[in-house]
């Protein structure tokens, strides 16, 4: 639909202003008769959706991303169809990661949710992206992306950001009891659901990433905070949201926490060793 919305506009463009006027108005109609898809030429890390089986206290989340990035070469891609206990999640961390000449607005957030043994189940809501797209805040305004959560493996997705694009990336240990954790998780997975059915479009203010987590936050009774509101908008300000709301923090001033749990020197000076995950939190 972009495709064509944009070769009409390229037709008309030299054209009076009645024709111009005509062919605003076709476009206005082409974008609101745009229908999200899970059909595309999706790049290679967008592929597959995440689904989930539940079986009381088990969970079997299938297309785990499980990437292996490497600066100069394709990434190896495998997805795992991976089994949970749901009654030995024990921590949940928060974790952001700033990027761009506007490092203090632009930011990705994610969750991982850890288990007894060292295991950890990474969230991340994003764009997902056809081939030759790139993400625009502008673009994700106007159905040019369809949204996705990604389920991951940390030694794939935040050690794709902090060592392969080199992110300042922040891992902050969310301050709230097992039971909201497991209800947050199991929140999370039903929407994963809902969208490998009913295929959504990204909206960079009221579908992203950010205003995705809040609004599970705000549905488990973890906060009730304004999922729309500019730190939850501008993803590079979410952790001085949560630090306002009480959801992490130490007593220190934000500043000083946030030095404490920048986790990018630690995984580039550690690597893609089996004890990523341990390492990030060292």
């Amino acid at each position: 639909m972009a495709r064509k919305l944009r070769t009409f506009l390229e037709k008309y463009r030299t054209s009076t202003a009645a024709g111009g006027m005509v062919a605003l108005g076709v476009a206005l109609l082409m974008w609101r008769s745009a229908q999200p898809t899970n059909e595309r030429g999706w790049i290679e890390e967008a592929t597959y959706l995440p689904t989930v089986d539940f079986d009381n206290e088990t969970i079997t989340v299938k297309n785990v991303r499980c990437f292996n990035w490497s600066e100069n070469a394709p990434p190896k891609g495998r997805y795992d169809t991976r089994t949970y206990d749901l009654g030995k999640l024990v921590t949940l961390d928060f974790i952001l990661s700033r990027f761009g000449k506007m490092k203090k607005l632009n930011g990705h957030t994610l969750l991982s949710f850890g288990f007894e043994g060292g295991e950890y189940l990474t969230v991340s809501v994003e764009i997902r992206r056809e081939e030759g797209q790139h993400y625009s805040f502008l673009r994700g305004l106007f159905r040019h992306y369809e949204l996705m959560y990604v389920f991951a493996d940390e030694r794939d997705i935040i050690r794709l950001r902090t060592n392969i694009r080199r992110e300042s990336t922040f891992l902050f240990p969310v301050k709230v009891g097992v039971p909201k954790i497991r209800k947050l998780l199991v929140s999370i997975l039903k929407r994963a659901n809902s969208l490998a059915e009913t295929p959504e479009f990204y909206h960079s203010v009221k579908n992203s990433c950010t205003t995705n987590l809040i609004s599970h936050f705000n549905e488990v009774g973890l906060c009730k905070a304004n999922e729309h509101g500019p730190r939850a908008v501008f993803s590079g300000l979410a952790d001085s949201l949560l630090y306002d709301l009480g959801l992490i923090g130490d007593g220190t001033e934000l500043k000083e926490f946030q030095k404490k749990h920048a986790i990018s020197k630690l995984a580039q000076d550690y690597g893609d060793g089996p004890d990523f995950s341990r390492v990030i939190r060292s």
